[in-house]
């Protein structure tokens, strides 16, 4: 493993003994330091170890992929290890073209908490975009009302302020629900799906419910001129 001055892992290594190479990923931080991008595993011939700075394009960094104008749609890497593995010019056709998108990427909530908000998956269909059909999993926290919690359990409903909620999206556009409580142990799931997701049939009998949950932040502190800083912790 080779790491930073910062003892970050930054690239992995593996001989691969039966074919004389020597198996590579690697992972790129954001502007921040943060692990965001993970990279695919791809041969390099020969059995030597050195760190490769071709793994993907030499100059490829947190400015092609977290920038204001792409931090939300990371560039293509067009050459490299990885870039020539995962592509149609590779002479094994049993090795899909990963259309110039080798690698996973990891959004984090702005909020300092480390939560991942968003992670895609490999390969130019299930990267991140700026618009379209998500092919992501996406997570999403928020509050639960004490109406909800009583639909679920009744009069041995806990008290929402107890309780908040967690839901993490697939690709599929089908949500796993998690009911969290203040130990950090879950009370209770559930599956969702919104009116264009397929991956789910719908239950005989199902009653439609919806619920706004009203959420109060406290502590007002004045931020500047004409801004106050608010919060809330789930």
């Amino acid at each position: 493993v080779y790491a930073s001055t910062l003892l970050q892992p930054r690239q992995s290594q593996a001989l691969r003994h039966t074919k004389d190479t020597i198996l590579i990923s690697g992972v790129y931080v954001d502007y921040s330091g943060r692990p965001v991008l993970s990279t695919l595993v791809a041969p390099d011939a020969g059995t030597g170890f050195g760190y490769r700075t071709n793994l993907l394009e030499s100059s490829y960094s947190a400015s092609n992929f977290d920038d204001d104008g792409n931090w939300n749609d990371p560039q293509p890497v067009g050459s490299g290890l990885l870039a020539n593995y995962y592509s149609d010019s590779n002479i094994d056709g049993s090795i899909p073209s990963a259309g110039g998108y080798p690698f996973s990427r990891v959004i984090y909530l702005p909020d300092g908490t480390g939560r991942v908000y968003e992670q895609s998956g490999v390969g130019d269909t299930h990267r991140i975009r700026p618009s379209g059909t998500p092919r992501t999993t996406r997570t999403l926290y928020g509050s639960v009302s004490d109406r909800e919690l009583i639909r679920l359990f009744g009069d041995e409903a806990p008290a929402a302020e107890t309780v908040h909620k967690v839901a993490v999206t697939d690709p599929n556009g089908v949500a796993n629900i998690s009911f969290i409580g203040t130990d950090g142990g879950t009370i209770a799931t559930c599956l969702s799906k919104d009116d264009n997701a397929d991956a789910l049939e719908t239950l005989e009998g199902e009653v439609e419910f919806s619920e706004t949950v009203k959420d109060t932040v406290h502590g007002n502190m004045p931020y500047g001129p004409d801004g106050i800083i608010s919060g809330k912790t789930l």
